[in-house]
């Protein structure tokens, strides 16, 4: 059986990525380059690669989210919480922007 290969990043058996990665520190994008950028938002389904199956749950889970809450006395009080963020996706949708969560 053949492993099967990540698109960006090394397996465990030390298998090469499909994509490399390289980061250009002299890129500057302009004006133009961002003009010539898809808006995903406004792409057919076809436009998106992948599978088109449903993701049932994505998210984001640890982070603290300070909470102030009014006490009878009417001054603050602040507590930290901790917040675990998901919603699940159907088939036809392929991310979310998680700072909606």
């Amino acid at each position: 059986m053949s492993e099967k290969k990540a698109y960006l990043h090394p397996t465990l058996t030390g298998g090469e990525p499909i994509l490399k990665r390289r980061y250009d520190a002299a890129f500057v994008p302009d004006d133009a380059y961002r003009a010539s950028l898809p808006d995903m938002m406004e792409t057919t389904p076809a436009a998106i690669e992948g599978s088109n199956v449903a993701i049932p749950q994505v998210g984001v889970s640890g982070f603290k989210l300070p909470l102030r809450f009014a006490t009878p006395s009417g001054g603050p009080l602040t507590l930290e919480a901790t917040i675990t963020g998901t919603v699940s996706l159907e088939a036809d949708l392929k991310g979310i922007n998680m700072s909606r969560i």
